[in-house]
């Protein structure tokens, strides 16, 4: 994180407060009005902000905006993401869900497509001063093991892969066994919309020649049945 992205985060944080609080239909109990009050990354990070409460899981389950809602907003990074997905979606702001991850876990994010700004639980509504996405993951880790981003129908909520952008270098952040117990679980849960992320979790840490991380990764992922 560099001065100027915690500044803008600062920033946003006292604005998108003020957006909440003055906002009828974002503290709506009515799903419909809430959704569709998400009709700017302003509100998006006054909902991440405010009425987003994080909760650590280690289930291979995405929730649904509705089901979010229905838990009074309760979740880890994911499911956030898509919540404030669907309702820019819905409010036609085209918008993926980037998922990025290092050697001690993941992240998932809400992402207009195009803009230097974010959505997620870790900080809110975030200023990157970039669009570039594999930059704009380095706000979680300085040097990203991978970074793709997916679509999702709103509608159906179905997830699909869009891009999988390839990171050159490996990732600086933690890298010991006891620092990798979280990855295994966001791996698990990210296979749940992506068959095919283990492997590629798995490939980044060769490629990074991490091999201890890659060894313990897929004991861990094979004990989970993943």
């Amino acid at each position: 994180m560099t001065v100027k992205e915690e500044l803008f985060r600062i920033g946003y944080q006292i604005n998108d407060f003020f957006v909440y609080h003055g906002t009828k239909d974002l503290k709506s109990n009515d799903y419909e009005t809430f959704i569709n009050a998400i009709n700017s990354v302003q509100r998006a990070g006054a909902v991440a902000l405010c009425r987003w409460d994080y909760v650590a899981d280690k289930v291979n389950y995405w929730q649904n905006p509705m089901e979010s809602f229905e838990r009074k907003n309760r979740g880890d990074c994911e499911d956030q993401a898509v919540e404030n997905t669907e309702g820019l979606l819905l409010n036609d702001i085209d918008t993926e869900i980037l998922v990025t991850w290092g050697t001690e876990s993941g992240h998932a994010i809400c992402h207009p497509v195009g803009s230097k700004q974010t959505v997620c639980t870790a900080g809110g509504r975030l200023n990157h001063g970039t669009t570039y996405v594999p930059d704009i993951a380095k706000y979680w880790y300085d040097e990203p093991l991978g970074v793709m981003t997916y679509s999702m129908n709103p509608k159906t909520y179905e997830i699909k892969v869009k891009k999988n952008y390839t990171v050159k270098t490996g990732s600086t952040g933690l890298s010991t066994n006891k620092e990798l117990k979280e990855l295994p679980y966001f791996v698990k849960k990210m296979s749940h919309i992506d068959p095919e992320f283990k492997d590629i979790v798995l490939n980044s840490l060769k490629k990074a020649n991490k091999n201890e991380e890659f060894e313990y990764l897929k004991g861990r992922l094979k004990k989970l049945k993943v």
